[in-house]
């Protein structure tokens, strides 16, 4: 078995770096323009996900209250009997929580929508 010569590190080593240069080029933010989507009986507000906020909005049976904290959306508050629309949260482009007694949806909505080529069944 022969030794490595300085040109075979040169190689091995430019290898690498397009590697490197090429991952950082698929795999990088290309700014996320995420936005909160909050739509009620009368109206619909958008908000930036990346900044931090709570939202009160007019429903058909009174007041809800939606936060954006750290990139997560989630009903803190709402006038509906069940209370099922302040469970869990939101954090990625599609997902979505509705108050329905109270006609309120919040959803995620993104310009960076990854369109899907192909479907396997």
């Amino acid at each position: 078995m022969k030794s490595m010569k300085i040109g075979d590190y040169i190689l091995l080593i430019l290898i690498i770096l397009i590697l490197v240069g090429l991952s950082l080029f698929f795999f990088q933010s290309t700014g996320n323009q995420a936005e909160v989507v909050i739509t009620t009986p009368n109206e619909e507000y958008i908000y930036p996900l990346d900044k931090d906020g709570i939202y009160r909005v007019q429903g058909y049976i009174g007041l809800s209250v939606i936060e954006v904290k750290e990139s997560q959306v989630k009903f803190i508050e709402s006038s509906c009997k069940n209370k099922i629309c302040m469970i869990g949260s939101i954090n990625r482009n599609g997902q979505f929580l509705a108050c329905l007694p109270n006609g309120i949806i919040a959803s995620i909505v993104s310009s960076n929508q990854e369109e899907v080529d192909d479907v396997a069944i």
